[in-house]
């Protein structure tokens, strides 16, 4: 039998004859096929033949995903791979004794699994915290549900990693005090994540919108702590990032109707970012239409095609001054659209606007006609 052959075979087979054969086949191909198999496919006898596998991946599937015996897990426990101790460390149903073990393993990477499981009893992991020294292990102690805030915060006490404050700031319980220490951490990861809190004081909210990194000010806007407007609309003006300011004034939206804002005396590129993100029946997008910047105008231009966009808005479009916000309307103009609004648009003077909307198909009749009389088809 061919080795592909036998490959498939482990894959499906359910004749104990030839699993016990395909259990020792000298290809790890082939044995690893069979320990891929569905969890609860394989006769027990085989679970626990694979358990002995030379092989360390196939060691690790087996104390990853299939049923184990007693015995089986208790080796896999004491088994020379980090890998396989690791996977077995997951596991939720094996004798809780098994976890205690591995949250007590040589290797931290074990022993940082182990903690995150939620059969290790409480009390066995107060005793680990007293004589645990891996920053590694103290990132999933903090990310264990089950510890206490003064755990936590004696875990911070001992360390400035960076992961471990990134995984400390997740956790609602956090006291204010170390809030307040983690938005000042030379870190800037540390500082993004204590800016995507909902819970930040005014302090706090001030310091991280001066931040030098705009992904936290950007994170901070964009999270759920209370910022004044007038920081927001401070931040639209003046930030020097302009995703730092699209996020600000989404914000504004929240709070603030379209010509509210454009009442505000918005920069070009607020502006233009408005023209985005409004409805097209937002009673600003005529204003937009109408802007004094071109960039502006061809955003709403763009549009037309996207939005159920006022006809006289449109029309106002095809007569803009620029060439360039007509050949915007040109392509994306709905088809349905006020035939002299098609008209004009055939018979513009600058050939880059009618090729435009000669380029478009499903063309109404009186457009086409016009390109040809024209000369301007393709």
């Amino acid at each position: 039998m061919s080795h592909g052959t036998r490959v498939a075979e482990a894959a499906n087979t359910t004749d104990p004859d030839r699993i016990e054969a395909l259990v020792t086949d000298p290809s790890v191909e082939v044995r690893r096929s069979l320990m891929g198999r569905q969890a609860g496919s394989l006769p027990g006898w085989a679970v626990t033949a694979l358990a002995r596998d030379r092989d360390r991946a196939i060691r690790r599937g087996i104390a990853l995903r299939h049923p184990l015996t007693g015995p089986v897990a208790a080796r896999l426990a004491t088994d020379p791979a980090t890998a396989v101790r690791s996977a077995l460390a997951r596991r939720t149903d094996i004798d809780p004794a098994l976890v205690v073990a591995l949250a007590f393993d040589p290797d931290p990477t074990v022993r940082a699994v182990a903690v995150l499981n939620r059969l290790l009893p409480h009390n066995d992991f107060d005793r680990l915290v007293e004589q645990e020294l891996s920053v590694a292990v103290w990132v999933s102690m903090v990310a264990r549900r089950a510890t206490t805030p003064e755990t936590v915060r004696l875990l911070l006490e001992r360390s400035h990693e960076p992961r471990l404050w990134e995984m400390a700031v997740r956790r609602l319980d956090l006291a204010a005090d170390l809030v307040a220490r983690a938005a000042r951490s030379a870190d800037s990861g540390v500082r993004t994540f204590v800016a995507e809190r909902d819970d930040l004081d005014s302090a706090t909210v001030e310091l991280l919108l001066a931040d030098d990194k705009s992904p936290v000010r950007q994170s901070l806007i964009r999270g759920g702590s209370p910022i004044p407007a007038s920081a927001l609309r401070s931040t639209l003006h003046g930030d020097p990032d302009e995703d730092v300011r699209a996020a600000a004034l989404r914000r504004l939206q929240d709070h603030h109707d379209s010509l509210d804002l454009l009442g505000q005396r918005l920069s070009m590129d607020s502006r233009r970012r408005l023209a985005e993100l409004i409805g097209p029946d937002d009673p600003a997008i005529p204003l937009l239409a109408k802007d004094r910047n071109r960039r502006v105008r061809e955003v709403i231009a763009r549009r037309t095609g996207h939005g159920n966009i006022d006809p006289s808005v449109i029309a106002d479009l095809s007569a803009d001054r620029s060439f360039l916000v007509r050949r915007e309307l040109a392509r994306h103009v709905p088809m349905d659209a006020d035939p002299q609004v098609l008209v004009d648009l055939a018979t513009d003077p600058r050939d880059e606007v009618a090729e435009a909307l000669a380029d478009r198909r499903g063309l109404p009749d009186v457009a086409v006609v016009v390109l040809v009389a024209a000369g301007r088809t393709r």
